[in-house]
């Protein structure tokens, strides 16, 4: 309830939410383009909201949440190892040897384990979360989180100059792992929403709303910078880390009750924005299925529609999960 006291903050979540899906499930031409180059904030955000939640937090809620999204890992890899399955075997007429020796067997466990992962490769950020809490969780056991401040520059600095380095000389598919794992991208983002929880006041007082704006403001302008002088997709850029610092500090300064017309933002990132990053991906995977059998996929329309529609079933899913699980609730309490 304490992650609730702020809707702005969990709008900011749902605004996230909705940008990872279209992450994922691109709109077509320039229009998907531009989301996939420039709007690298939302996992950033989420790094970020969860480390400014766990400062008043004991070690025990810490680790408590480690086991938490342990718990999400296990049933989302199993999740999509039977859709995956479902898709080879069944649709697609393959053998389940095959299946399996390609997505278990073949592939390296030690790596998977700290980076992520067996069948949905967006799971990634799952085991990054995982692995943030427990190195967060560490910190504060051993009395070195204020000294683990300094890493944040640091790791940043990995995660931007060292991912365009391997990109420029070597297969960035083949050591994309390095850049997407709790170490060079999770423990930075999640400090750094520590760092502003500990220093909220001073920072809302240093910084004006006008100030702020201006943050968010050069930041989207760095974008622009950026594609003139690197023209190369990262997931983190300069530009991610200052657009997320001032959205971040933004939603924290706002107070009060949020406009009506954001309340469907308000649901996707206080009830449904789990469910929404777990589903997706099964969603699109069906859609495309659909798409296929009825060749949709050759209408501009439909291709278009795509991403809403996902964003659209990736709710309703949601809601039915989230109601049926206060339905079973309900009855064990009875």
């Amino acid at each position: 309830m304490e992650e609730r006291k702020n809707q702005y903050i969990d709008i900011l979540k749902g605004i996230s939410c909705i940008i990872v899906v279209c992450l994922h499930c691109p709109f077509p031409g320039l229009l998907g383009e531009g989301i996939i180059y420039g709007l690298r904030f939302s996992v950033p955000i989420f790094f970020m909201i969860s480390g400014y939640f766990s400062y008043s937090k004991s070690e025990k809620w810490i680790i408590n949440k480690a086991f938490y999204i342990l718990r999400l890992l296990v049933f989302t890899e199993l999740f999509y190892g039977i859709w995956e399955i479902i898709q080879e075997c069944i649709l697609r007429g393959n053998k389940f040897q095959t299946v399996i020796t390609d997505n278990i067997l073949n592939k390296n466990v030690i790596q998977i384990i700290f980076c992520g992962t067996f069948f949905n490769g967006t799971l990634w950020y799952l085991y990054a979360m995982f692995w943030t809490w427990i190195i967060i969780w560490f910190f504060r056991k051993k009395g070195w989180l204020n000294k683990a401040f300094l890493l944040i520059p640091l790791l940043l600095l990995i995660q931007i100059l060292g991912r365009l380095y391997i990109q420029n000389n070597y297969d960035i598919n083949k050591y994309v792992i390095l850049f997407r794992n709790a170490f060079t991208f999770g423990l930075p983002f999640a400090l750094l929403g520590i760092w502003m929880a500990g220093n909220q006041d001073k920072l809302l007082k240093k910084i004006s709303s006008l100030c702020n704006w201006g943050i968010i403001i050069s930041g989207f302008l760095l974008i622009v910078v950026e594609f003139l002088v690197v023209g190369q997709y990262m997931d983190t850029h300069i530009s991610t880390v200052i657009i997320s610092f001032g959205l971040f500090l933004y939603a924290i300064r706002q107070k009060g009750e949020v406009h009506k017309c954001f309340r469907i933002l308000l649901r996707i990132g206080s009830v449904w924005y789990v469910w929404i990053y777990l589903l997706h991906i099964f969603v699109s995977g069906f859609l495309r299925e659909l798409y296929g059998r009825f060749q949709i996929e050759k209408s501009a329309i439909g291709k278009y529609a795509f991403p809403i529609l996902v964003i659209i079933f990736s709710c309703l899913c949601s809601e039915v999960i989230v109601r049926f699980s206060k339905l079973s609730s309900n009855k064990r309490r009875r």
